[in-house]
């Protein structure tokens, strides 16, 4: 421990790392006849914790090559099916330069069954995979305590617009969110509120899918999110608790319980969340025009006091009511009450004289309900054919009421006025959803999937505005209404994967999907009424170089439609001159991708260009300069293009000390219009993300996370470059059952979300700030309970996967 501090202080978040030796290890796996073992995993594991240093898999004359690896004391781990568990203890001395032959180390066939697995490897925390980055949440120090939005933010790839409820993945919108492979309907200022409210102690991983399948719905243009949920496949009663309080000038409390009870032939799972915060937020906003020779320019600083509450919880039960079949029922539902009082000083100035001022207070309530169920039955057929059928109801409920106060003074500061307004916004949605799956092995070299999917959504967006005029409330007809919407996609695809040689995997799909969707009022009939239908095709191709390394290419097509909120128009004011809106003529937009990487070892090397005509972007800013009004709405661009670079290295420093980073440079370029004129944007971005994991003593870790990122395109705005360092220590407790960890979040308050629109040619400038989330210490303990005898868990298909995200 004596050398340990100096080195981790001088060099931290660096990729260097001298003075240590390094030695090759190989061997080779046979078993007991002596005949060589191919796909044997092989995992090198510290042999004072087990923690996993490096794995791989052993090539087909049963040899395997770890390179690189510093002195220490090693566990050497072999796992084959059908074969016992082998471990060879392995010392490598200081200094040490010579390589390390094990020599042949041969498996016994397990005879018997298994009573018992205790699986200590500790995966990374962040996986690159061929079609998807795997976050392990789990294994975050710095992640305890926080949220599913927390961990989404400081994840390579994801741009976190809290402001306009955003969610972007390589720079582009159109994610699709998905909880367990079941797409969240909620609308994205919804689906944000959601992951605010979740906490990350019952959540195991996320993935960031950038290339997704035929048999994923084509919505998305940016790929998808799927937070995957605890799902404990453990024998007999099991299950975690985590609790947190963290203190500064936000507050917060949270608990979160998971459980399993498997026997025989039944399964009841479910998990429960609570969640409560209260948080102080800084915003302000600018905007700059000329009018008749005159500038005019608008200045609103502001306060935000927030207090988020949600309950959360899902319950479900699978039976075995066969050899071949199984029946699942599951039900979910949560609860968030989100909660704003907010003042403000708005300056209007002509000529930089001020001649207007306006003292605002709004009350804003957000409460959004809603209740899930499935029905789901997976049958075999035989083996290597299996079918499975899903149904799904979903309900969502959103009561937003707003109210506003404003006093006006002229710009000597004399009283002029008072104001008061109310915007009530009351949004039911509904979901049914049905869906038929088909796979069957052809033969050892081909794989079929196939299968159909109706959904049917129902929403109304009932909006009133009104304004307190001689003690009388008068409704604002041009701003209130009641807008329904009915939308039906009926969907078909069929999806191929072939290993056509041992060392080459490919996989096509192609997907069939129509469209119809009526939007209208009482009075006003068909505003939109549309019917399309698209073929959306997909490529994919894999293949190994050696056994270390290998290359990979797809091509998908995706679509986004206009999410619900965004045409339906509704009405939210910033300040008395600033609103935000909806936008009825919205189209959908239609992207190719095609991606190319190179992987050697777990060093992943990744190139992404994307297409995508009509792309939708949210809540882009225009002025009118005869009113002084500001608004933000979303539209469709002519195109966004982009073109990225991922790398992705993980690093071993020492036995004790672990480094993953990943950098993403992107370009980028968007047509769009503003007043008729075409305006062509261009600029290069990047985003670094580091984790450290650092064992300071047997029972004491720490972990430091951070991101930079530079500068980038949303639309016709620049969001400006933001930053984040966390750090976390944690103890294990009561024979590793139980983890306590202490940690601080954006401990330099770097997090700032600032973005600009700056068009002088079109007379455009407007700036908008927000700081959401203050540095924040938290103390969290969790603990697990139960036994930890492992079955074979059922290998669910959810039917709703991609339905959730089209609320928005």
């Amino acid at each position: 421990m004596k050398y340990r501090i100096p080195i981790l202080t001088a060099t931290l978040f660096c990729f260097l790392c001298s003075a240590h030796a390094q030695t090759n290890i190989q061997g080779t796996v046979l078993n007991e006849k002596g005949q060589p073992l191919m796909d044997v995993n092989v995992l090198l594991l510290r042999a004072t914790d087990s923690a996993l240093v490096k794995g791989i898999v052993s090539g087909k004359t049963g040899a395997y090559t770890f390179n690189n690896i510093t002195s220490g004391n090693y566990l050497l781990s072999f796992t084959f099916v059908g074969h016992k568990k082998t471990f060879s203890p392995l010392s490598i001395a200081a200094g040490n330069k010579d390589d390390i032959t094990i020599g042949e180390i041969k498996l016994p066939e397990e005879i018997g069954e298994l009573a018992k697995v205790t699986v200590s490897a500790k995966k990374p925390l962040f996986e690159q995979k061929t079609d998807r980055l795997v976050i392990n949440v789990q294994n975050s120090i710095t992640s305890t305590g926080s949220t599913a939005l927390d961990v989404l933010e400081r994840s390579p790839g994801v741009t976190v617009d809290r402001q306009n409820s955003i969610l972007s993945m390589g720079g582009k919108e159109g994610v699709v969110v998905m909880i367990n492979g079941k797409e969240n309907h909620l609308p994205m200022t919804a689906v944000v509120q959601m992951l605010a409210g979740m906490n990350s102690a019952n959540i195991d991983k996320i993935e960031l899918i950038t290339t997704p399948p035929a048999n994923f719905n084509a919505e998305g243009n940016a790929g998808i999110i799927n937070i995957v949920l605890i799902n404990n496949n453990s024998f007999g009663t099991n299950g975690s608790f985590a609790a947190t309080l963290g203190a500064s000038k936000n507050k917060l409390a949270t608990f979160a319980l998971n459980f399993n009870h498997r026997q025989r032939k039944m399964n009841l799972y479910g998990d429960f969340s609570f969640l409560f915060n209260k948080l102080q937020q800084a915003f302000s906003s600018y905007r700059k025009f000329n009018l008749a020779g005159q500038t005019k320019e608008t200045y609103a600083p502001g306060n935000r006091d927030v207090t988020v509450k949600n309950f959360s919880g899902r319950l479900g039960i699978d039976l075995q009511v066969s050899k071949k079949t199984v029946i699942g029922a599951m039900v979910a539902g949560y609860n968030n009450n989100w909660s704003m009082n907010a003042i403000s000083q708005t300056s209007f100035l002509t000529d930089q004289q001020v001649d207007t001022l306006i003292y605002g207070s709004n009350d804003e309530v957000n409460r959004w309900k809603s209740i899930s169920v499935n029905l789901n039955m997976q049958h075999t057929i035989r083996k290597g054919e299996q079918w499975s059928i899903n149904a799904d109801y979903l309900n969502y409920n959103d009561k937003n009421p707003d109210d506003y106060f404003y006093s006006y003074y002229d710009g000597s500061g004399n009283f002029v006025f008072d104001q008061q307004l109310l915007t009530r916004k009351i949004t039911p949605i509904s979901f049914w959803v049905g869906s038929s799956d088909y796979s069957k092995k052809i033969n050892k070299n081909l794989d079929l999937q196939t299968g159909i999917k109706f959904t049917s959504s129902g929403f109304t967006n009932d909006i009133l505005i009104a304004r307190l005029l001689q003690h009388t409330w008068v409704t604002d007809e041009s701003l209130s209404a009641k807008y329904d919407l009915k939308e039906n996609i009926s969907a078909a695809y069929i999806s191929l994967t072939a290993n056509p040689t041992k060392k080459v995997s490919m996989k096509f799909g192609l997907r069939y999907e129509y469209t119809t969707s009526n939007l209208g009022t009482p009075d006003v009939k068909n505003i939109i009424d549309r019917h399309y239908g698209k073929l959306f095709p997909s490529f994919f191709i894999s293949g190994k170089i050696h056994d270390n390394s290998s290359i990979n290419f797809s091509y998908s097509r995706r679509i986004t439609r206009p999410s619900f909120n965004e045409l339906a128009p509704f009405t939210i004011f910033f300040d008395p001159n600033s609103v935000t809106t909806g936008n009825p003529a919205l189209q959908p937009s239609i992207s190719d991708a095609l991606m190319t990487s190179y992987s050697y070892k777990n060093y992943i090397f990744s190139l992404n260009y994307s297409y995508e005509a009509g792309a939708i972007v949210r809540f882009q800013p225009k002025i009118d300069p005869a009113t002084n009004r500001q608004i933000n709405a979303p539209e469709n661009l002519k195109y966004l293009k982009t073109l990225a670079l991922t790398v992705s290295v993980p690093l071993s420093l020492a036995p004790w000390w672990s480094m993953q980073t990943n950098l993403i440079g992107r370009l980028e370029q968007s047509n769009s219009s503003y007043k008729g004129a075409s305006v062509t944007l261009n600029q290069k971005s990047f985003r670094f993300t580091s984790t450290q994991s650092i064992k300071l003593f047997k029972n004491l870790s720490m972990d430091i996370s951070g991101f930079y990122q530079s500068s980038q395109l949303s639309g016709r705005a620049i969001i400006q470059p933001r930053a984040s360092l966390d750090c976390g220590l944690q103890t294990k407790t009561e024979h590793g059952k139980g983890k306590l960890s202490v940690s601080v979040t954006d401990i330099f308050s770097s997090n700032i979300f600032k973005a600009y629109t700056d068009i002088p040619e079109q007379d455009l400038l407007a700036r908008r700030m927000i700081k959401f989330d203050q540095r924040i210490f938290k103390l969290t303990y969790s603990r697990s309970f139960g036994n930890s005898k492992l079955e074979n868990n059922r290998n669910r298909q959810d039917n709703s996967a991609e339905e959730r995200k089209r609320v928005e």
